[in-house]
């Protein structure tokens, strides 16, 4: 196994790493050797709260190891890892509402973000490395890096580096996306804090799909464009401060009477700023019919295209939330915040033309009532509103009772989620100017109700839902990589199941997704979706083993587009994809409880049914490949 970083050519990233490491382990505040480790994992929410969630370290399906593999069981991608993807579950798309920067969403699964930013509190210094590459030549390869600790009781500081590159199995497909971030979290008494900074910066290669000319030997399929890259950085910063009222009470420890303080009510800041950065150029005039307009070309200029997108975001919220004393005794809990936005939006229209930017102050307010979620039913009520700016109309309701029945051993979960959303599409699918698209639309707002159901058996491993949404005026690229409004209803209904069988050492993993949609020239997905994965689950001496294979498969339905120019996916709706299972044999280990490894044949079928499969319109996935991948974790 080569475990070289090819992809890295600037190692300064590594020595800033590792450096930082160093310093933090010299100035962490002293613990007794006899102390056991607590690792606390927390992620943020919109209304500022941080849930604590597990640290998984589960071997079971540790060898999924892409990003939007783990989102549903159906993706689409242009058959690259770190390439542009969505998926064909209609539940598991990238949530448009507040959505600003249209040209990230293709590729939200590599961002780091504060969104997706954990923040820990932990007695021991804690490092977690997880890498994984193939043994082809491609240089695929992937390290996810984590170290965090407290440097004094209420401090925690910690860095996080992401790197997702390959060199792609066809001409002029590379990808190198990195992304960093620091994040640091504070909790006395009466003051919180939870801080990130995050930058991410991804080259990519375009190569505008292969060019289909009848022969299935892939050395021989030439690309349509040979010198096409994208560019997209971004960067945020992130902070949200708290400070807390409450009381001292006396608590009982080892015959001590100790104060402990129960907060009430907390006052709540919030500070964030985002910058996000696009650039597509090419050197190649139009000698493959590819792009449809060159709109400003100068041929004696190194670039025929050089698009560049940008957006910026300054934000301030100021709210009011109940804490755990408060919801004890009222017996229910709130959140008011108020937000104010700062927002400039700048395209090829402003660089060219220098026409003025495009600037708005949003403002919005979000309401929050929930009961206490110790009760067997828990209701909870949401509403965010924009009152200004751009999106000044756009409005979210939302409403979900949860209800819990039996014990422990005989748990029974029942919910049901209904919502409302109202929001204006993206700026940029209303005001567009490049090279070789332009548009300028008066979309009026896409509407949305939605009702989700569903209900779970814990002690049987069974899940199953029903999802029903009504849109109009939904918005989509169409066949002509334009944005369209369809200014009629459109319905999708969707119901899954998920149930897992245990039968000593083997072991069954199953999920079944059925999907309909009123349009299906509109929205395309398949009507059938389904995942399994069969395997033996053993021990040998002290290694877990877990060996066996998986598959996904999807009914027939029309393959979508993709367009680098625009950096979107769209509706082409003219070539049929699907009834074609994705084959993988896997082997993954768990040493003692810190250590992961996996091999795995990946599309073990490859060449099987068909000497080319594609889920993206000219974009067809790899060949047969081995992956392998170790996760690695410390607590010193």
């Amino acid at each position: 196994m080569n475990f070289k970083f090819r992809n890295i050519k600037n190692f300064n990233s590594i020595y800033i790493i590792y450096g930082f490491i160093f310093l933090l382990q010299n100035t962490a505040f002293s613990q007794s050797d006899t102390t056991k480790n607590i690792l606390n994992t927390f992620i943020g929410s919109d209304n500022f709260r941080f849930d604590s969630i597990p640290n998984d370290t589960s071997l079971q399906l540790f060898h999924i190891y892409k990003d939007f593999d783990k989102r549903s069981i159906a993706e689409s991608f242009l058959g690259n890892l770190g390439s542009a993807n969505y998926s064909n579950i209609y539940n598991k798309q990238v949530d448009d509402y507040g959505l600003d920067f249209l040209f990230n969403k293709p590729y939200d699964t590599y961002l780091i973000r504060p969104e997706n930013i954990k923040y820990y509190n932990t007695r021991r210094p804690y490092t977690d490395i997880y890498y994984f590459s193939s043994t082809k030549i491609k240089d695929e390869q992937s390290l996810f890096f984590t170290h965090t600790q407290n440097v004094s009781s209420k401090l925690n500081v910690g860095i996080n580096y992401k790197l997702v590159s390959s060199q792609g199995n066809y001409s002029n497909q590379q990808t190198k996306n990195h992304g960093i971030a620091g994040q640091s979290s504070y909790s006395a008494d009466k003051y919180s804090m939870n801080f990130s900074i995050c930058y991410n910066k991804f080259t990519l290669a375009d190569n505008g799909g292969l060019i289909d000319t009848g022969n299935v030997n892939i050395n021989a399929l030439e690309a349509y464009l040979l010198n096409a890259e994208t560019k997209l950085s971004g960067r945020y910063i992130y902070l949200t401060q708290k400070y807390h009222i409450g009381n001292y009470k006396g608590m009982l420890l080892n015959d001590t009477v100790i104060k402990i303080f129960k907060p009430s009510i907390s006052f709540v800041h919030n500070f964030t700023h985002n910058k996000s950065y696009r650039l597509y150029s090419d050197t190649q005039n139009d000698e493959n019919n590819y792009y449809n307009n060159f709109y400003y070309d100068i041929p004696e200029q190194e670039f025929s295209t050089y698009d560049s997108i940008f957006f910026r975001n300054l934000s301030n919220s100021f709210g009011v939330q109940s804490e755990d004393s408060f919801i004890n005794k009222r017996k229910f809990g709130f959140d008011i915040i108020y937000k104010n936005e700062l927002k400039k939006y700048s395209n090829f229209k402003q660089y060219l033309l220098f026409e003025n930017e495009h600037k708005f102050i949003d403002n919005s307010v979000i309401f929050n009532l929930f009961n206490d979620k110790r009760k067997k039913t828990n209701l909870n009520l949401y509403a965010n509103y924009y009152f200004s700016g751009y999106r000044s109309g756009d409005m979210k309701l939302s409403g979900k009772i949860t209800r819990k029945f039996g014990n422990t051993d005989s748990l029974i979960l029942l919910r049901l989620k209904l919502s409302s959303i109202n929001q204006r599409p993206d700026f940029f699918t209303s005001n567009y100017y490049s090279n070789h698209y332009r548009w300028e639309n008066n979309f009026t707002s896409i509407k949305t109700n939605k009702i989700d159901f569903d209900f779970s058996i814990p002690r049987f491993y069974l899940k199953a839902g029903i999802n029903m949404s009504f849109i109009n005026n939904y918005v989509y690229f169409g066949k002509e990589i334009v944005p369209v409004q369809y200014n009629k209803s459109l319905n999708i209904i969707s119901a899954y199941i998920s149930k897992d069988f245990n039968l000593g050492i083997f072991k069954m993993l199953n999920k079944i997704i059925w999907q309909k949609v009123s349009n299906s020239e509109i929205v395309s997905m398949p009507q059938l979706s389904a995942y399994n994965a069969t395997f033996i689950d053993f021990r040998w001496k002290s290694l877990q083993v877990n060996l066996g294979f998986d598959v996904y498969y999807t009914t027939k339905y029309k393959m979508y587009g993709y367009n680098p120019a625009i950096g979107n996916f769209y509706l082409d709706n003219t070539t049929e994809t699907g009834n074609y299972p994705f084959v993988s044999a896997f082997a993954s280990g768990k040493v003692k409880s810190n250590v992961l490894l996996f091999i795995k044949l990946e599309h073990a079928n490859a060449g099987l049914f068909r000497e080319l499969y594609y889920n993206v319109n000219h974009y067809p996935l790899y060949e047969r490949m081995t992956k392998f991948g170790i996760r690695w974790t410390f607590t010193n």
